[in-house]
C-alpha cells in the first residue's frame, strides 16, 4: 500500500504543478520544475528512509535558489558535490561489513551474511544452515543473492535490502513465502514473489524489510529438488569427463 501511495503522491504533484500553470502562467517564475522535483525527492526520501534521496531533493533547492535569487555560485557544481556527499553519507550510515564481498560460498554456521555490490555485478550463494539475518546492499549494480541451499534458525528471518539505482535479485526454494510488506520504494519495484497465502505449505516465511530506490527487487522462487538434481547430474558429468581423460591417458 506505501509503494502504491508513493506513486499516486508523485503523480498528484506533477499535474497540480501542470494545471496551476495553465492558469497562472507566472507561477513558473516563483514555483518551477527544480522545485518540484526537491520537494518530491525530499517526500520518497521520509517516506522510504532513504538519505540519498534527501540529499537529491536538496542538490534540486541548490539550483531552484541559484536561479531565485540569482547568486552567484556555479549551481551545477554544487549540484554534483551534493549528490557526492549524499551517496557518502547514505553508505556510512548503512551497517558495516564485517567482511568483503566475494563469490565464496559461505559458511555453513554463519547466523549474518553480508552481501555487498558498488558499479559492478555480483553474486553471492548462501548455504549456512543458522541463518537469522541476511544483509544485501547494492549501490548503482546488480547483486544476485541464492538462498537456494540455506536454512532459516530464527523464528523472524529475514533480508535487509538496501539499493539505490540497482537490481536485486535473491533466490528462494520454491514453500518458501517472502513477505515483502515491510520494502519501503521510492521509483522502484518488486516483483516475482507470491502474496502470502498462496502457498499452503510453507516451511520458511521471510521478511523482506530495507528500501530501494530507483531500482528492482526481484524473486525467483526455484525447487530445490530441481536444483539439486542437476548439480547432481553436473557433478556425474564432470566424474565421467575425468574418468574419460585418465582412461585416454593411460593408452
Amino acid at each position: 500500500m506505501k509503494r502504491f501511495n508513493a506513486g499516486v503522491i508523485t503523480l498528484l504533484i506533477i499535474a497540480a504543478y501542470f494545471i496551476a500553470t495553465a492558469f497562472i502562467p507566472d507561477l513558473y517564475l516563483a514555483f518551477n520544475y527544480k522545485l518540484i522535483l526537491a520537494l518530491l525527492f525530499v517526500l520518497l526520501s521520509w517516506q522510504s528512509k532513504g538519505k540519498f534521496l534527501f540529499f537529491l531533493g536538496m542538490a534540486f533547492l541548490s539550483t531552484y535558489i541559484h536561479d531565485l535569487f540569482r547568486l552567484d555560485y556555479s549551481e551545477w557544481t554544487l549540484f554534483v558535490g551534493i549528490l557526492i556527499l549524499g551517496i557518502a553519507v547514505d553508505r556510512l550510515s548503512k551497517p558495516s561489513y564485517k567482511k568483503k564481498f566475494s563469490y565464496k560460498v559461505s559458511k555453513e554456521h554463519e547466523r549474518e551474511i553480508f552481501a555487498k555490490t558498488l558499479f559492478s555485478e555480483s553474486v553471492q550463494v548462501v548455504t549456512s544452515q543458522n541463518l537469522e539475518t541476511v544483509y544485501a546492499n547494492a549501490d548503482f549494480g546488480r547483486l544476485t543473492l541464492d538462498l537456494r541451499q540455506a536454512q532459516f534458525m530464527t523464528d523472524r528471518p529475514q533480508i535487509v535490502v538496501q539499493a539505490n539505482f540497482s537490481q536485486v535479485i535473491i533466490r528462494v526454494p520454491k514453500d518458501w513465502q517472502v513477505d515483502t510488506h515491510g520494502l519501503h520504494t521510492s521509483l522502484a519495484g518488486v516483483k516475482g514473489y507470491d502474496s502470502l497465502g498462496e502457498r499452503e505449505l510453507s516451511s520458511t516465511t521471510v521478511s523482506l524489510t530495507g528500501s530501494v530506490s530507483f531500482g528492482q527487487v526481484t524473486g525467483q522462487l526455484i525447487n530445490l529438488f530441481t536444483c539439486q538434481l542437476k548439480s547432481y547430474f553436473t557433478q556425474l558429468l564432470i566424474m565421467k569427463e575425468r574418468k574419460l581423460f585418465f582412461s585416454c591417458k593411460s593408452f
